[in-house]
């Protein structure tokens, strides 16, 4: 993982891939996020470095969010039928797709 990935990372939240995210949070992060998160944070616009929300726990996840809005797993109320593993897999494959593009354009 490399200073090319980070950039391509980068570009991906700051609108590469046609998704509009309101707010991106993250629950139960891994301490080493931290450190990557400050590496790529430079590179993030300010609207997206503005809207990246870390919770160490559910408390303050729901402090931020309703949660009527938020799934079963993680303590919310909306019972919304989701194929998560599909939605993941389709996603990867999108930002899989733009960085093999990143890396092309070397």
């Amino acid at each position: 993982f490399g200073i090319h990935q980070i950039k391509c990372l980068a570009a991906i939240l700051n609108g590469a891939i046609p998704l509009w995210l309101r707010s991106f949070h993250i629950v139960n992060h891994p301490r080493v996020f931290n450190v990557f998160f400050n590496l790529i944070k430079p590179l993030l616009n300010e609207r997206i470095r503005d809207n990246i929300v870390f919770h160490s726990n559910l408390r303050s996840l729901h402090a931020d969010l309703e949660q009527d809005l938020l799934p079963l797993e993680l303590g919310g109320f909306s019972r919304i039928e989701t194929s998560a593993e599909a939605a993941t897999l389709e996603l990867e494959a999108e930002v899989a797709l733009h960085i093999e593009t990143c890396l092309k354009q070397r």
